[in-house]
């Protein structure tokens, strides 16, 4: 009897109880721009340095995660509501006892439109200071909202908690200063070879290449990443690919197809790239977005 890849994924994961504690789900919403939701329970799982060109907003809900950013460590506990400004880099890992949490990529899109009916048009972007803050009852209300797209509540119900935690975490958390995002990929040098990493992703390119293209020193050229994006120009294509293959796998293109198309050496390394920063394989994304 065949069996496709979307029931072998689904069969792995309800048999792994007994290899592999850790269990996640990845899910998208038509509304709001495609909003992405991750709800995941790691006790082994670790996440690789990374970054979104999201917000990140979520809560854990038992245990604790232990994570960098913001040139700090931090450990997000039941209580708390974490939230990461766009192209924050950021890893991710559990606790001795494991974590639970809940995940939200709103867009910029999405949160400047909240951010002008909550605090004005003239405010721009809001900033977060803190990756952590101290709020049982944003912490609450989050889950709850999380829960209620997660099992299919009434689009009205789940939309209207979803902009009242929205609204609640700008109104309360978001700091005085308006968030500027890096220039990098609008003018000057980053612009320019950030073009260059994503207009080819299969192109095979190295750092002396690069440099010599843009008439700069190796080094330059990831200060200068590093100074406007925060990240070098490998992690800015690792990124790029990586936005690319959620594209093709939420479309439902193959995962040899999709690895090849992005640029990955072979499937072994796509996947394993794709898990540590998007916490699930690139089989579970496809067939959670296929679900």
């Amino acid at each position: 009897m065949s069996v496709t890849q979307q029931q072998a994924v689904r069969q792995e994961i309800l048999s792994a109880p007994n290899r592999n504690p850790d269990r996640a789900r990845f899910w998208r919403e038509s509304q709001h721009g495609d909003l992405e939701y991750l709800h995941a329970r790691f006790v082994r799982h670790t996440y690789a340095p990374h970054v979104h060109d999201t917000y990140t907003y979520g809560t854990i809900t038992k245990g604790a995660e232990i994570f960098h950013a913001y040139g700090g460590r931090h450990v997000a506990l039941p209580g708390q509501v974490t939230v990461l400004n766009p192209d924050v880099l950021h890893d991710g890992m559990p606790s001795e006892q494991g974590y639970e949490y809940r995940m939200t990529y709103p867009s910029v899109a999405l949160i400047a439109e909240i951010t002008e009916d909550v605090l004005g048009p003239k405010f721009g972007l809001p900033f977060f200071a803190e990756p952590l803050y101290d709020d049982l009852d944003l912490a609450a209300r989050t889950a709850h909202m999380h829960r209620l797209f997660e099992t299919g509540a009434p689009r009205l119900q789940s939309e209207t908690a979803l902009v009242d935690c929205l609204s609640i975490l700008i109104a309360r958390h978001a700091d005085a200063r308006p968030y500027v995002r890096p220039v990098g990929r609008e003018a000057g040098l980053v612009s320019r070879v950030c073009r260059v990493l994503e207009d080819d992703l299969t192109l095979d390119i190295n750092l002396t290449d690069l440099a010599a293209r843009s008439g700069v020193s190796r080094f330059h050229l990831i200060r200068a990443f590093k100074s406007e994006l925060g990240i070098t120009p490998h992690m800015f294509r690792t990124r790029a690919r990586l936005s690319q293959a959620r594209s093709l796998l939420g479309s439902g293109e193959g995962l040899a197809e999709t690895a090849f198309a992005c640029g990955f050496y072979d499937q072994s390394h796509f996947s394993k790239t794709f898990k540590g920063v998007v916490g699930v394989t690139p089989g579970q994304y496809r067939a959670d977005m296929a679900a």
